[in-house]
């Protein structure tokens, strides 16, 4: 077969690539995330958040914001990632990351409980952690999904970003009804939890998003 012959085989096989429509993934995602924060409220009861405010409450607000605020942040990160023109991600990320670990070091309790059964309760900590996995599949599913319809030109720190944001969400979603604000504790199950997802997604993505 010629060299001709085989282009022109290509061009009668080749379909037109659909434009990437940015908003609609942003819609798509408020969506499903608004669907979760909703089955959560009704999984976890109306007055959920009332009573994990009734320990300390300024802290739980804390936290709860900064989770949110993260979420939303590494959710649009990810995104961003996906257009071939981006091209400073990675000073970004390093940023934001540092400045949500130096605003948690300073907003959450940092004291020792005296043991670390009492510190860390492990007893409510696996039940977080399992829950923070759990609740982070919608949106790192979808997440994925937009990954490798998009085609990423920098999968390995898109799937970071993708595990980051769902991880993040997962944890803001459990943090609605958690009381727990010990610095060691967050550290150990919430971030622990957001870590796992951020490890798997950036092993596990790049390999299935192939084109």
């Amino acid at each position: 077969m010629s060299n001709s012959a085989f282009i022109e085989g290509l061009v009668a096989t080749a379909e037109p690539v659909a434009r990437r429509r940015v908003s609609m993934e942003v819609l798509a995602l408020g969506a499903i995330a608004l669907v979760q924060l909703i089955g959560a409220t009704l999984f976890f009861g109306d007055d959920a958040f009332q009573k994990a405010m009734m320990g300390d409450g300024a802290r739980v607000v804390f936290k709860v914001s900064l989770l949110g605020i993260s979420a939303v942040s590494f959710a649009a990160m990810a995104l961003w990632s996906l257009d071939p023109a981006a091209r400073r991600v990675g000073p970004y990320l390093s940023a934001l990351i540092g400045v949500v670990a130096l605003a948690g070091f300073i907003g959450f309790d940092r004291s020792f409980g005296g043991s670390l059964t009492s510190t860390f309760a492990p007893q409510f900590g696996m039940r977080c952690l399992f829950s923070v996995l759990f609740l982070a599949l919608p949106v790192t599913l979808l997440l994925s999904l937009f990954m490798v319809r998009g085609a990423s030109t920098q999968p390995d720190r898109t799937a970071l970003l993708v595990g980051l944001a769902g991880g993040t969400w997962g944890a803001f979603t459990y943090a609605l009804q958690c009381p727990f604000v010990g610095l060691y504790y967050l550290g150990a199950w919430y971030v622990g939890g957001i870590a796992l997802v951020a490890i798997v997604a950036r092993i596990v993505l790049p390999r299935v998003a192939k084109w």
